[in-house]
């Protein structure tokens, strides 16, 4: 984390969300796009394992990064007060899921 920061030159959580997010971005993808090429070289579930060790902990620092430092900076806008938008939200969201599996 501090490598991070120091990379970006500032400690601003909105900052320093957006270059973890981008780092893990990078990562992910590029070990995505290089998948056809290395499981020739190191077999399918190798090339899993190297995914994995190197997605999640990328993925549980974001996670964790955001959760320690969501109610930091400016509030852009409160809907918390809007009859229905919870509700809606969740429907949403599980009906995003089911597009997931056809």
């Amino acid at each position: 984390l501090e490598g991070t920061q120091s990379l970006v030159g500032t400690t601003d959580p909105a900052v320093t969300m957006f270059a973890i997010m981008s780092i893990f971005a990078v990562a992910h993808s590029g070990l995505a796009g290089l998948r056809p090429y290395a499981e020739e070289i190191v077999g399918a579930r190798a090339w899993r394992v190297v995914f994995a060790v190197v997605s999640l902990p990328l993925a549980l620092s974001c996670i964790s990064y955001f959760v320690n430092h969501c109610h930091e900076g400016t509030q852009l806008w409160d809907l918390t007060d809007v009859p229905g938008l919870h509700g809606l939200f969740w429907i949403t969201n599980f009906v995003s899921f089911l597009f997931l599996y056809p």
